[in-house]
């Protein structure tokens, strides 16, 4: 039952998609098409050394006028040892009225406050590290969606998504320059029930925090109730200039009980621009148990949409990365 609601929601999708494609080509409506393409190559200081070759990038088209828009897009990869994967990751249509907005198709939509843990994420649960800092996004896997959002006045708003088998809702406001968030979702396929309460304020830096709880349904006769889940975290991001130097820090902290205890993750840059040159030091932090990766990184954009890099990784074992980015 659950893969023909799937197949459905897919099936109607791209109904949309189709209709009011074909009623932008009725109209001249000319798309544009844009993309990003990183090629690399690792050399790692393993045993007798080793080295690999990787290609990743997507290519989209984008279309529509100022109250409809759609996009179509897809990932490509190429890693040394492996076939070339092409697979469609983004195809969506917006449409926006005064007040409302409406999402549907192949996307992701992100939720609750935080970058790195982000337990107030309902829908597609970023907790996860497994990030891409040289890509122009750090979490690309997306799912068929439908989702509506609507404006209760200054600075707050309601919404409603369906992912796949799960429904969820937020209501979100910002008395006083502090934004208060409520989500809720229920999860057919995981017969679990979520609820959220985030916060989000500045106070010399960006300050945020989310409480969780996932409740599974009541269990059956023949298997044993399964226990809920209650994760909090929270976190802090700074950014401050000096001319040419730019200091980033992000402090992320993820409890969950039961669960693998404490994560907290910081991610601090120092950058130097001079020109089309830049320098950056970057320092990722893991904790519990404390592991530090330092990173060089040396770039050159000798062309507006052209750039070359070399990532220097001083953990265990240390890699040298030299790549290229195109955008188009």
């Amino acid at each position: 039952m659950r893969a023909r609601r799937a197949r459905a929601w897919r099936a109607l999708s791209l109904a949309v998609l189709l209709a009011v494609g074909g009623a932008a080509g009725a109209q001249d409506l000319a798309p544009q098409l844009s993309g990003w393409l990183d090629s690399s190559w690792v050399v790692t200081d393993a045993a007798g050394g080793q080295s690999s070759g990787l290609v990743t990038g997507w290519t989209q088209v984008d279309g529509g006028t100022k109250d409809v828009k759609g996009t179509v897009r897809f990932d490509v990869a190429d890693v040394s040892d492996q076939a070339p994967t092409a697979e469609l990751s983004r195809a969506w249509m917006k449409f926006r009225f005064p007040g409302v907005r409406f999402t549907t198709g192949l996307g992701r939509i992100g939720w609750g406050p935080g970058r790195v843990l982000v337990p107030g994420d309902l829908l597609f649960d970023s907790v996860g590290t497994e990030l891409n800092f040289e890509s122009d996004e750090l979490r690309t896997a997306g799912a068929w969606l439908g989702d509506a959002w609507v404006s209760l006045g200054d600075e707050a708003f309601a919404e409603a998504a369906v992912v796949q088998s799960l429904v969820a809702a937020r209501v979100s406001a910002a008395p006083g320059g502090v934004t208060l968030e409520a989500a809720s979702a229920w999860d057919a396929a995981a017969n679990t029930a979520k609820a959220a309460l985030s916060t989000q304020f500045h106070l010399g830096v960006d300050w945020y925090a989310t409480v969780r709880e996932d409740l599974p349904a009541e269990a059956s006769a023949l298997s044993p109730p399964a226990p809920s889940t209650t994760s909090a975290g929270a976190g802090a991001f700074g950014l401050w200039t000096l001319e040419a130097f730019t200091l980033t820090s992000r402090h992320e902290l993820w409890f969950s009980d039961p669960g693998p205890a404490v994560q907290a993750k910081t991610y601090d840059d120092l950058i130097a621009s001079f020109g089309n040159w830049s320098v950056v030091g970057r320092v990722l932090t893991n904790a519990f148990p404390v592991v530090l990766t330092p990173l060089a990184e040396l770039h050159w954009g000798p062309l507006q949409n052209l750039g070359l890099y070399l990532v220097a990784s001083f953990e265990n074992p240390a890699a040298l990365q030299l790549g290229a980015t195109a955008k188009w």
